[in-house]
């Protein structure tokens, strides 16, 4: 099975990473972090004209650093937690990661706006939005990956 978790910059956003770890191991999952730096206008970083590569750069170092600083103190396998960074538009890379990947499974914080109603409506595989870490388990992660039962009529005598 293989998880994409996508991490958002709420302060919350690696304490919950650190209870997704967890779930997913008791899962037996393949976990691959992706944080998506979302450069449309009003996104998360307003690239300047004259340096925009210079700014990538900068930020790319910035997320690689905190993803691996997180691997570091939490034990992690470095072999077995990979994790991405990519420039554009949220959803997008989402949806085309999630389908290029062929994973099982994205697991994201929700987020005001449009992105998930349209990563649900794109995303070629299930996608489980949770609010508080609390809230997943390994439970729910296998609860999302099954399919919903065929709906069965109540037969009336």
């Amino acid at each position: 099975m293989k998880i994409l978790y996508v991490l958002d910059d709420d302060p919350s956003g690696l304490h919950t990473l650190e209870h997704v770890v967890t779930e997913a191991r008791q899962c037996l999952a393949d976990l691959v972090l992706l944080d998506v730096i979302d450069t449309r206008p009003g996104g998360d970083t307003q690239l300047s004209k004259p340096q925009p590569s210079q700014q990538k750069n900068s930020l790319l170092r910035e997320r690689l650093a905190r993803l691996e600083s997180f691997v570091l103190m939490n034990g992690c396998d470095a072999e077995a937690l990979r994790a991405r960074v990519l420039f554009g538009e949220r959803t997008h890379e989402i949806a085309r990661t999630a389908a290029e990947g062929d994973f099982d499974l994205v697991i994201k914080h929700p987020e005001p706006g449009t992105t998930d109603r349209l990563l649900t409506q794109h995303c070629p595989c299930p996608v489980l939005l949770c609010a508080a870490p609390s809230q997943l388990t390994a439970d729910t992660i296998l609860d999302a990956l099954s399919p919903p039962l065929p709906r069965q009529d109540k037969a009336v005598a």
